[in-house]
This record gives structure tokens, sequence and C-alpha cells, in this order.
């Protein structure tokens, strides 16, 4: 199975949710058993085609090693990704057989994290709503008004009004962006995309493998984040309460460390 396969399904399977818990073990189990062989047996043939790019990050002054841009499309940096750790705690979740795995949309913080849900309401005075949007916003690479509208089964009004929510206070700007399938965004610098990958707030980059030079692109096909989605929504509103917010002031971001 090809690795950036192996992580779609391993990201979108679960986030789907399961009938049961039988059910979820089994999908699971077999999801981590695939990338684990992924990541252990990659053998010299594949590794021959690795680029020494970094996987992560601005890339402008990083000078492409021979054939790059072929290997870059073949996407064999997806093994990379798995080889050099990036993807541990997504085979770690998916292999714990005692973790109990809720029904729905693992992308709705609702289902995933709803403590954290209940602190941004408390936090920032926000409805259940809009803190929702604010977290998916916050973590999510792909939040376009249809999707967002999926995950959460929001009809137009009750999207509409958890915006409106955001805009007033102030923790997201309008506008318009190519390719961006929606109209607010995390304030701070924004990467517009090469073919084939989402433009994205710069900020949230660090919990994805996103490289960037003059446009961004995704290391993994689809863009899979480096943590499943329970730990994704806490891990963004911890680096939010810790002071380093998106913002304007700062148009390049650091490595936030976990």
């Amino acid at each position: 199975m090809a690795a950036s396969i192996a992580l779609d399904l391993a990201i979108n399977l679960p986030a789907q949710g399961f009938a049961d818990d039988a059910e979820a073990r089994e999908v699971c189990s077999f999801l981590a058993h695939q990338l684990t062989m992924l990541k252990t047996t990659t053998d010299k043939a594949v590794a021959q085609h690795f680029t020494t790019l970094p996987l992560t990050g601005d890339i402008s002054g990083v000078k492409d090693d021979r054939d790059a841009m072929y290997y870059r499309g073949c996407n064999f940096d997806a093994f990379r990704g798995l080889t050099e750790g990036y993807f541990d705690r997504i085979i770690a979740d998916l292999g714990d057989e005692t973790k109990s795995r809720p029904v729905g949309c693992y992308r709705d913080p609702r289902v995933s994290a709803p403590g954290v849900v209940a602190e941004v309401c408390r936090e920032l005075g926000l409805s259940e709503s809009a803190a929702v949007y604010f977290l998916q916003l916050l973590a999510l690479v792909d939040p376009t008004d249809s999707n967002v509208k999926a995950w959460n089964g929001w009809k137009k009004k009750q999207f509409d009004e958890a915006r409106a929510e955001l805009v007033a206070h102030d923790l997201v700007v309008e506008g318009k962006r190519t390719g961006a399938g929606r109209t607010v965004f995390l304030p701070g610098a924004w990467w517009e995309a090469q073919s084939g990958s989402m433009p994205v707030e710069a900020w949230k980059s660090n919990f994805y493998l996103i490289r960037y030079r003059e446009r961004c692109e995704s290391t993994v096909r689809w863009c899979p984040p480096t943590e499943p989605f329970d730990q994704l929504f806490p891990t963004v509103w911890g680096r939010w309460l810790s002071g380093d917010r998106p913002s304007f002031d700062a148009l390049t971001t650091k490595k936030y460390r976990r």
C-alpha cells in the first residue's frame, strides 16, 4: 500500500466514526499494522528516491537536490514522513486497543475533543458553534465553508451565525483568497498553494508536513495532520493559550514545541 494512501485512510476512516468498538478496533489495528510495515520495511529501492529537502517549513533558501521535482511528484517523501517519525502519534493512536472511539466525525471537535470546546467557550465567551468553528480554523488545513457545514451537520444559518460571531470577536479576518473556499481566515501570513495542494495560514503549518517556496505544497498527498484529531484540537488550543497566536505582527511562524 502506498504511504500517502495509507496515511489518508488512517486519518479519514477513523474520522468518519465507527458503528461500534469492535469495528473500531479491527479497522484501526489493520491501519496501524500497515503504517508500521511501511515505516519499518522501506527498502533501498524506495529510499534512493527520497529528496533531501526539508519535509516542512519555509524552504525558500534551500536548493533542490537532483531529480527532486520528479520524485516529489511521485510522493516518495510520504515514506520519509513515516520513517522519520512524523506520524508516530497517528500510528500509536491507531494501535491503542483500549481506546474508546466515539461515533461521529472527528473533524468536529464536539465529537473528538468536547472538553476543549467547553474551555474555548469559557475562555473567549463564545457560543458552542463559534468555539467549534474557531478550533477548526486553528487546526484544519481545509476548513472550507462546505466542509465545515458537512463535518458539523450545519445549515447555512447556523454556519453564518458562528462565522459572524468570530468576526465580531476579532478572532478572524474577512477576505477573498484564491482556492480557499472560505471568506474568514486566521490573521497573519497566508501561503498560496501549488497545484494539488490547499492554500493555508502559515501559523497552522506546524501541524502538517507542508513546505513553502513562493507557494506551499503538501509533502504528503491529501495533507494529513501529524496527530489524531483528539490530540490536534487540544494542541492548537494550548498553543493559542500560550500566547503563540496567529497575528499580523509576526509574518513568519516559529516552531511550536508540543
